[in-house]
């Protein structure tokens, strides 16, 4: 289930909040598209394929250990 508030999304499962993105609203018609990765939402990813911490886009950027 989603909720869709004017500043953020949120998705819901089984009566718990799974995540909440900010929404990124861009009027440009000018300027292609922005992907926003949160790279927490992929751990379980990693887990199977290590590779993907290398190569995978959402883990261009990651926070400093």
């Amino acid at each position: 289930m989603r909720h869709i508030y004017p500043e953020r999304l949120v998705v819901v499962a089984e009566g718990h909040v799974i995540c909440t993105h900010e929404r990124i609203i861009d009027r440009s018609h000018r300027q292609p598209g922005r992907v926003i990765y949160d790279w927490r939402h992929y751990l379980a990813v990693v887990q199977r394929k290590p590779g993907a911490l290398r190569n995978g886009a959402p883990f261009v950027e990651m926070p400093e250990p």
